[in-house]
């Protein structure tokens, strides 16, 4: 009696093209990130320059060097990414290289952030962005890890501001507006606080 292993065979066949399918479809993604990060580079870029011209006494020497590292970074990333290969890549290697590139990002972001005005900068809800990403890249359990993550470092930022651990370079602070702009960032706080003691009334 002969055994048939066709069938078998047959199964780990489809089971690997799916599975190379499946990492082609990250590594795509991963390209992807590294497609936007640019994007990233260049807003971050266009913000100095407004900066800059504005005369905003922000730290732009700091948010440079922050713009230069995220340049080398996704340079670096860039190549990676390049190397990998459906047929020679682990998933495992793929989710590795994901998860540093998400924490890269987010280390820069806050930094940026706390550069350009703190918790008073509303470009802190690009972390959303991140999470919405991670979404079609890892399971949703990792989602609410890198949630939980990016939720972490905005407090931390903002108690480090509050307690005076870092310098406070929010938008309305003397760290932050000079003597022409003042004026207008004591009024925007007297409205600010109005409306609160309105809406509580």
């Amino acid at each position: 009696m002969e055994l048939d292993y066709s069938n078998t065979v047959a199964a780990d066949g489809d089971a690997g093209r799916i599975k190379a399918d499946l990492k082609s479809r990250y590594i795509k993604r991963l390209v992807w990130l590294s497609e936007m990060r640019w994007f990233a580079a260049g807003a971050v870029s266009l913000a100095i320059v407004l900066a800059a011209a504005l005369r905003m006494d922000l730290p732009l020497a700091q948010m440079l060097v922050s713009l230069t590292a995220l340049i080398a970074t996704n340079l670096f990333y860039s190549a990676l990414n390049q190397k990998l290969t459906p047929d020679h890549t682990r998933i495992k290697a793929i989710f590795r290289l994901f998860y540093l590139e998400i924490s890269t990002d987010f280390l820069l972001l806050i930094w940026l952030i706390h550069l350009s005005g703190g918790v008073e900068n509303l470009f802190v809800f690009c972390f959303v962005f991140h999470i919405v990403i991670a979404s079609v890249m890892v399971p949703s359990r990792i989602n609410f890890g890198l949630a939980a993550a990016a939720t972490g470092l905005v407090a931390v930022m903002a108690l480090s501001e509050y307690r005076g651990w870092i310098t406070d370079l929010r938008l309305s602070s003397p760290h932050i507006c000079n003597r022409a702009y003042r004026p207008c960032a004591r009024r925007v706080q007297c409205h600010h606080v109005l409306s609160i003691l309105i809406r509580r009334s």
